[in-house]
């Protein structure tokens, strides 16, 4: 997706976006990032919810992770180069990959393809905001008891829950903005032209709001920082919080052991 925005240069250089290897190279780069990072992005929100809500880290399974990544690549990869081919011969109007107008993405006169590409940025968007509120109820007491204990670690607790929200929130301040605006293009009869004065706004804010959108890794990056000690349910001096799971696994086993040593 950033390889896609790059090549944006080409386009400000010549001062025109126009069909060739570049814009279906640009398309191709485009599709595969957006759709892959969204069902990545879908993938960890689901790990992380199974693994905390279970209360145990799950046991890493390579073959698992690796044949769902080769699904992935694969699907993207597949849709993009089936796409093209069949509409390579059909001249540059029908051409799968088109200017969409400042760069090149999916031609506009394929709104059901271009629906299937958002249809997993939504799935993860809203995915992520059921799967990390459903956790910052977790945290917050909602499930579990964390009345007991520490007055500090029960707000302790509490924080890690809110900053859950910071994941779907996240996501969705990308996302959301860009898929307005580009719906807003989709939704012509016929593809807006670039010397249309009253386009000057929209242009405007669909080159601001994909710049945002390029960000995600950043932002990703960012979550990860803030919100990394709440995912892994451990605190700064390496102790589960109170009302984990684990933890009161742990202290059973432990009270299970005494007892055996004891007789």
């Amino acid at each position: 997706m950033s390889i896609g925005g790059i090549m944006d240069f080409q386009w400000v250089a010549e001062r025109q976006v126009y069909c060739g290897s570049h814009c279906t190279t640009q398309g191709v780069f485009q599709f595969v990032g957006e759709t892959a990072v969204a069902m990545f992005t879908l993938a960890i929100a689901l790990h992380t919810f199974t693994s905390i809500w279970i209360g145990r880290r799950l046991t890493y399974r390579p073959y698992f992770w690796i044949t769902y990544s080769v699904c992935v690549w694969a699907y993207v990869l597949l849709f993009a180069f089936i796409a093209w081919a069949t509409h390579k011969d059909e001249g540059p109007e029908r051409g799968f990959f088109a200017p969409t107008p400042f760069w090149c993405w999916i031609n506009y006169k394929y709104a059901k393809q271009r629906f299937g590409e958002y249809l997993w940025l939504w799935a993860a968007g809203v995915g992520n905001l059921i799967i990390y509120s459903a956790l910052a109820l977790l945290f917050c007491g909602c499930f579990t008891d964390v009345e007991q204990g520490d007055p500090n670690e029960r707000r302790e607790y509490r924080r890690e829950g809110w900053l859950q929200l910071l994941n779907p929130l996240g996501y969705t301040i990308l996302v959301l903005p860009i898929s307005v605006v580009r719906w807003m293009y989709i939704s012509r009869p016929n593809p807006p032209s670039l010397l249309d004065p009253n386009m000057g706004s929209l242009a405007a804010a669909t080159l601001v709001f994909y710049s945002t959108f390029r960000l995600s890794g950043l932002i990703n990056v960012l979550l990860v920082l803030f919100t990394r000690s709440g995912l892994l349910l451990v605190n700064s001096t390496g102790e589960l919080y109170h009302g984990d799971p684990r933890r009161e696994q742990e202290e059973r086993q432990r009270d299970e052991h005494q007892r055996v040593e004891g007789q």
